[in-house]
């Protein structure tokens, strides 16, 4: 099962794979321990304050196919890596909405 926490809630089930931004790797691993690098899944998108959380995630949403095609091997691994497996997508959101959520949609489909 994919699960979706932030590096704040710290409730992982299984793995943690980190998909926040690179720049905010070392603060996640410092908080949760060690965790999967999936930091290249991070939305580069900035959010200047809360009111523009869904224009980012939308923005996500749109270029991830972009990010799919420019790293297909790897997330071809990732799909079959995760099957059978509980792992938590890690970022700085959740529970607000993430562009975590698309990743894991992306994860569900068989």
């Amino acid at each position: 099962m994919i699960y979706v926490s932030s590096v704040q809630q710290g409730n992982i089930r299984g793995v943690a794979v980190y998909v926040g931004r690179t720049s905010s790797l070392k603060r996640a691993s410092g908080r949760l321990g060690p965790l999967v690098d999936c930091s290249f899944l991070g939305n580069p998108h900035w959010m200047k304050d809360e009111s523009q959380r869904d224009h980012v995630c939308d923005l996500y949403e749109r270029d991830f196919p972009s990010i799919l095609k420019a790293n297909q091997d790897v997330m071809n691994r990732m799909k079959e890596w995760v099957k059978g497996k509980d792992i938590t997508l890690v970022c700085f959101c959740a529970p607000k909405r993430c562009h975590a959520l698309t990743i894991k949609e992306w994860l569900e489909r068989p």
